[in-house]
């Protein structure tokens, strides 16, 4: 067994803009999403990503959904071995948009969690044209505790 070292990674800032994937980009009367943030521990790297989902509830069904790329967190200096990392997994959050809504923050999440914060962004200057350019969300990854193995 080799010698282990702790370290703090700091957080990351992930912004994701899922494209168009049903109806026209016009959130006529608001819509409902879903946002997930997660992390996760691949070949001796930390990796993070957004996704999101927002359903318009009617009358078209407009809808934007996506995965952002993995962004790389933190990468084992040759000949390190990550041994565990935390906080890692995935944080979910819900919303319902009404008519006109700009923006929403979510700053309530766990204790130890992915994501500290999510930021989504709906309708721009009151105009619900904006699927698939400006709905987005914006996903604030808290700092990483990592213990690697030399």
């Amino acid at each position: 067994m080799g010698e282990r070292q702790e370290l703090k990674v700091p957080g990351r800032i992930i912004e994701y803009v899922p494209p168009l994937t049903n109806g026209d980009n016009d959130w006529d009367e608001g819509f409902d999403c879903r946002v997930i943030g997660e992390s996760e521990i691949f070949n001796d790297t930390i990796r993070a990503r957004v996704y999101m989902l927002g359903n318009e509830r009617e009358p078209d069904w407009t809808q934007v959904e996506g995965v952002s790329d993995w962004l790389l967190v933190y990468s084992a200096p040759p000949g390190c071995k990550i041994k565990s990392a935390t906080p890692i997994g995935p944080v979910t959050r819900e919303y319902s948009f009404r008519e006109n809504e700009n923006r929403k923050v979510f700053s309530d999440t766990a204790e130890g969690a992915v994501v500290s914060k999510f930021e989504i962004h709906g309708f721009k200057n009151d105009n619900p044209r904006t699927a698939g350019w400006h709905t987005r969300v914006i996903a604030y990854f808290n700092a990483v505790n990592v213990v690697i193995e030399h």
